[in-house]
Protein backbone atom coordinates (compact mmCIF):
# COMPACT_ATOMS: atom_id res chain seq x y z
CA UNK A 1 0.00 0.00 0.00
CA UNK A 2 1.35 3.49 -0.78
CA UNK A 3 1.82 5.82 1.92
CA UNK A 4 -0.07 9.18 1.01
CA UNK A 5 0.28 12.79 1.86
CA UNK A 6 -2.69 15.43 2.61
CA UNK A 7 -2.76 17.79 -0.31
CA UNK A 8 -1.54 15.31 -3.33
CA UNK A 9 -4.64 14.60 -5.17
CA UNK A 10 -4.40 11.37 -7.37
CA UNK A 11 -7.03 9.03 -9.02
CA UNK A 12 -8.53 7.53 -5.60
CA UNK A 13 -11.80 6.46 -5.02
CA UNK A 14 -14.45 8.52 -4.08
CA UNK A 15 -14.59 8.53 -0.38
CA UNK A 16 -11.68 7.17 0.06
CA UNK A 17 -10.42 8.25 4.00
CA UNK A 18 -6.57 9.67 3.88
CA UNK A 19 -5.40 10.92 6.74
CA UNK A 20 -8.73 11.94 7.95
CA UNK A 21 -9.24 13.51 4.26
CA UNK A 22 -12.02 12.22 1.58
CA UNK A 23 -11.61 12.36 -2.02
CA UNK A 24 -14.31 15.03 -3.58
CA UNK A 25 -17.36 12.90 -4.76
CA UNK A 26 -17.91 15.55 -7.30
CA UNK A 27 -17.26 13.50 -10.29
CA UNK A 28 -14.27 12.88 -11.55
CA UNK A 29 -12.83 15.74 -9.35
CA UNK A 30 -9.37 14.11 -7.30
CA UNK A 31 -9.06 16.96 -4.51
CA UNK A 32 -8.91 16.27 -0.98
CA UNK A 33 -11.51 17.51 1.70
CA UNK A 34 -12.24 17.14 5.36
CA UNK A 35 -16.12 17.03 4.04
CA UNK A 36 -17.65 15.40 1.25
CA UNK A 37 -16.92 17.51 -1.33
CA UNK A 38 -13.83 19.82 -1.64
CA UNK A 39 -13.94 23.68 -1.16
CA UNK A 40 -15.10 24.48 -4.73
CA UNK A 41 -17.83 22.27 -5.00
CA UNK A 42 -19.26 22.61 -1.71
CA UNK A 43 -22.51 24.64 -2.39
CA UNK A 44 -22.86 22.03 -5.33
CA UNK A 45 -25.18 19.94 -3.82
CA UNK A 46 -27.49 22.42 -1.28
CA UNK A 47 -28.91 23.35 -4.88
CA UNK A 48 -30.26 20.26 -5.67
CA UNK A 49 -32.17 20.07 -2.54
CA UNK A 50 -34.20 23.29 -2.81
CA UNK A 51 -38.12 23.25 -4.03
CA UNK A 52 -37.53 25.51 -6.80
CA UNK A 53 -34.75 23.37 -8.09
CA UNK A 54 -37.26 20.46 -7.82
CA UNK A 55 -39.61 22.35 -9.57
CA UNK A 56 -37.27 23.69 -12.58
CA UNK A 57 -36.65 19.94 -12.84
CA UNK A 58 -40.25 19.09 -13.31
CA UNK A 59 -40.92 21.47 -16.18
CA UNK A 60 -37.66 20.90 -17.27
CA UNK A 61 -38.48 16.93 -18.17
CA UNK A 62 -41.94 17.49 -18.62
CA UNK A 63 -41.30 19.76 -21.26
CA UNK A 64 -38.68 17.58 -22.79
CA UNK A 65 -39.93 14.35 -22.11
CA UNK A 66 -37.38 11.95 -24.57
CA UNK A 67 -33.66 12.54 -23.88
CA UNK A 68 -32.12 15.88 -25.87
CA UNK A 69 -29.31 13.83 -26.86
CA UNK A 70 -29.75 10.52 -28.04
CA UNK A 71 -33.58 10.90 -28.81
CA UNK A 72 -34.72 7.83 -27.68
CA UNK A 73 -34.63 7.11 -24.30
CA UNK A 74 -37.07 8.74 -21.71
CA UNK A 75 -35.48 11.55 -20.11
CA UNK A 76 -35.31 11.12 -16.60
CA UNK A 77 -32.47 13.74 -15.16
CA UNK A 78 -31.59 17.49 -15.81
CA UNK A 79 -27.95 18.36 -16.39
CA UNK A 80 -26.43 21.99 -16.58
CA UNK A 81 -24.87 22.81 -19.58
CA UNK A 82 -22.31 24.97 -18.40
CA UNK A 83 -21.61 23.70 -14.70
CA UNK A 84 -23.05 25.99 -11.87
CA UNK A 85 -18.61 25.56 -10.66
CA UNK A 86 -18.20 26.97 -13.78
CA UNK A 87 -20.94 29.96 -13.65
CA UNK A 88 -23.60 28.50 -15.31
CA UNK A 89 -26.87 30.03 -13.95
CA UNK A 90 -28.61 27.00 -11.24
CA UNK A 91 -31.76 28.02 -12.65
CA UNK A 92 -31.49 29.20 -16.17
CA UNK A 93 -33.92 27.35 -18.49
CA UNK A 94 -31.35 27.99 -21.47
CA UNK A 95 -28.67 26.46 -19.14
CA UNK A 96 -30.61 23.18 -18.56
CA UNK A 97 -31.11 20.08 -20.69
CA UNK A 98 -33.32 16.83 -20.25
CA UNK A 99 -31.37 13.67 -20.70
CA UNK A 100 -31.90 9.57 -20.16
CA UNK A 101 -29.61 8.32 -17.75
CA UNK A 102 -26.56 6.62 -20.40
CA UNK A 103 -26.37 10.13 -21.31
CA UNK A 104 -26.05 12.03 -18.48
CA UNK A 105 -23.14 10.38 -17.03
CA UNK A 106 -21.31 10.33 -20.28
CA UNK A 107 -22.08 14.51 -20.15
CA UNK A 108 -21.54 14.36 -16.72
CA UNK A 109 -18.11 12.86 -17.37
CA UNK A 110 -17.12 14.70 -20.28
CA UNK A 111 -17.76 17.54 -18.58
CA UNK A 112 -15.69 16.89 -15.68
CA UNK A 113 -12.78 16.30 -17.96
CA UNK A 114 -13.49 19.77 -19.29
CA UNK A 115 -14.01 18.08 -22.80
CA UNK A 116 -17.36 20.33 -22.80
Amino acid sequence: MRHLRAGVAGSYPTGMKITGLKVCAFGECHELSHGRYCQKHRGVDRVRQTSRWKRTRLVVLRNNPVCEHCGQDFSMEVNHIVRIVDGGAEFDYDNLEALCVACHKKVTAQQARGER
